[in-house]
Parts: structure tokens; C-alpha cells; sequence
């Protein structure tokens, strides 16, 4: 049959009380309303939803299997029954805070035991090995929607990778997260970026080609030649520069006379766009809940 069930209650159960609250207050972006047509999907999506709008309030290590539907139906009408259950280590699910925050921006494999110009900007360490740096710290610090200190939120991670990746210079991000040994409600962070070594590239391409216009009689031999330069980090801070030179040459055959030349000598300078952490738009996240280790 065509015919599909749609919505007729629903009711949420849970023993941890400030998470019920929290997912109740929550329910102007729920999927499941009253009179909403279900299929095999949306359950799955609602999931997503709470995860995330759980996981951007602090609770980091909750997932999709802490949450459990149940549905009877009846005249192609289901009663949902939402069940939050509580985590395999407890009996309430915890709410994190951000800790420590440390940067390794030339990453190599192995952390050394001092950096010869370690700094601190806007409350995160980093661990600057000398004054040639790779990348700027401010620019660095520009990416980081990170902070120490406040309550964890899901897509300042999220956010944190993106403006790291478009900066286009790292072959290698890592943001590795751990428990801390004084107090289990605090995440400590480690972001390890390994830079790509060679940051300038050159290309070209060589192009020979025959076309015979049958309404002139003309046949006519070209020669097509292309080269460009480009640096992915030209001072220092994400920039995309790129210089590009271009000719054609044509010639008709077999007085092998001139027909057409062309010359084109194009450059362009592109900086990153980063995160603006004043003008941030929350969307629901995919990306896999992040396994915290204690340690």
C-alpha cells in the first residue's frame, strides 16, 4: 500500500533529568511533529539532531546509541517512545568543558621535549620551534575557534578543522582530544599540523595541432605553450599566489606564413577565508563523535 503512518504522539523518557530539560527545550527543531509523515529515514535524522544539539551543549561523549525509539501503531498512526539511556560509565551523562589547548605547527611525527619559541596567544600555547615560521601565529590564531576555559561545543571543533584545511597548507591536521587527569569533566586538547614541504609547484604543457578550413583551402599548423607558477603559502599566511604565462602561435601551410599569435601573462594573489567566530551558523554535523581516551 501507499499509504503512510504518520505521527500521533510522542514522549520522551530518561532518568537524567537535565538532559530530558534540555532535549524538551529543543523541540521547535524536532522532526518528529505531530502529523509528520514517517518513513525509514527520519528516525535516523532526529537522532542526528539531538547528538548534535546535545553535543554543542557540553555533552561530548553523547551518541546515537544513547538514544533508543519504540513505536506502537495503529490506524496508520505510530506513538513514538523516546528513551535517552544513560552512559555504559554511570548513571547521568557528563557536560565538558574545554582545558588545555596546545598547537604543534610543525609537526613531525614525535613531540620535542622544549621549543626554542613557545608563545601564547589568546589563552592557547604554541609551540614554535624558531622565528622562520611556517605560517604566522596570528593567522594561525585566526583558525582556532577553540577557546580555553568554556563550555565544549561540538562545531567550534568543526569549525577549528575547516579553517585549518582551507588554509591549504597543512598535508596533515590532527586535533587530538584526552581527558584530564585532574579533573574528568575537562577535555585537554592537542592540535598536531604537519606542514606540506614543498610549498612552491610549477606546470606546463605543450600543445601541437593541424585544422584544414575547406572553405579557404588553408591548412594551418598551431603550436599552443602554457607555464605556471604558484606557492601555496606565500607570506606566510595561507595566501595562493600564482603566475601564468600563455602563447599560441598559428601558421598557414605550406607558405608557412604567420596567421595568428596571442600572449597572455595573468597573476593572482588569494587569501584564506576563516572562521568568524561572531558570525557563526549552526548546522546539524556528520562527522563521527570524537573517542575520548583518559589518560
Amino acid at each position: 500500500t501507499s499509504d503512510r503512518y504518520i505521527i500521533r504522539s510522542k514522549e520522551y523518557f530518561s532518568e537524567d533529568e537535565r538532559i530530558l530539560e534540555l532535549i524538551e527545550s529543543s523541540e521547535s527543531s524536532t522532526l518528529l511533529k505531530e502529523g509528520t509523515k514517517v518513513d525509514e529515514a527520519i528516525f535516523d535524522e532526529e537522532k542526528s539532531r539531538i547528538v548534535g544539539y546535545l553535543q554543542n551543549k557540553g555533552f561530548a561523549a553523547f551518541t546515537k546509541s544513547n538514544i533508543d525509539f519504540k513505536a506502537d501503531s495503529s490506524d496508520l498512526q505510530i506513538d513514538v517512545f523516546i528513551t535517552i539511556l544513560p552512559p555504559s560509565s554511570g548513571f547521568i551523562h557528563r557536560q565538558y568543558t574545554i582545558g588545555d589547548i596546545e598547537v604543534y605547527p610543525d609537526y613531525r611525527g614525535s613531540i620535542k621535549e622544549s621549543y626554542s619559541n613557545a608563545q601564547e596567544l589568546k589563552g592557547i600555547q604554541y609551540a614554535f620551534d624558531d622565528e622562520n615560521y611556517f605560517i604566522k601565529p596570528r593567522t594561525l590564531s585566526r583558525a582556532m575557534d577553540m577557546q580555553e576555559r568554556i563550555l565544549y561545543k561540538k562545531y567550534r571543533i568543526d569549525n577549528t578543522y575547516r579553517s585549518l584545511a582551507k588554509l591549504g597548507t597543512y598535508r596533515f591536521i590532527n586535533i587530538s582530544s584526552q581527558i584530564s587527569e585532574e579533573q574528568d569533566t575537562v577535555i585537554n586538547y592537542k592540535v598536531f599540523l604537519t606542514p606540506i614541504e614543498k610549498t612552491w609547484a610549477i606546470d606546463g604543457s605543450l600543445d601541437l595541432f593541424y585544422s584544414y578550413l575547406a572553405q579557404n583551402s588553408l591548412n594551418r599548423l598551431g603550436l599552443s605553450a602554457n607555464t605556471s607558477l604558484s606557492n601555496l603559502n606565500a607570506f606566510g599566511g595561507g595566501e595562493k599566489f600564482s603566475f601564468s604565462l600563455e602563447t599560441t602561435n598559428e601558421i598557414n601551410l605550406p607558405e608557412f606564413q604567420f596567421s595568428s599569435f596571442t600572449f597572455k601573462a595573468q597573476t593572482s594573489l588569494r587569501f584564506p577565508t576563516l572562521v568568524d567566530p561572531g558570525n557563526i551558523i549552526l548546522k546539524r554535523f556528520e562527522r563521527l563523535p570524537q573517542k575520548l581516551g583518559k589518560g
